[in-house]
């Protein structure tokens, strides 16, 4: 099972952006979304949405509970 702050490095880097370009579209600094990436914070409910509707994923998937979608 893969954490939330390897989705996120992953579906970040499938999409080729970079970490300032995913808190500008999430209205958050850049800092708070490095923590969240580092495993240093989790992001609230509101603010987990937001990153699935970012990365077209589910929940789910994005959280780790499961690593295939087929599951």
């Amino acid at each position: 099972m893969t954490t939330l702050s390897d989705q996120l490095r992953k579906r970040r880097a499938k999409l080729g952006v970079n970490q300032t370009t995913v808190a500008n579209a999430l209205k958050i600094s850049r800092t708070t979304y490095t923590h969240w990436e580092a495993g240093k914070h989790v992001p609230d409910l509101n603010q987990l949405v937001k990153l699935a509707n970012y990365f077209d994923t589910s929940l789910d998937l994005l959280v780790g509970r499961y690593d295939n979608p087929g599951q």
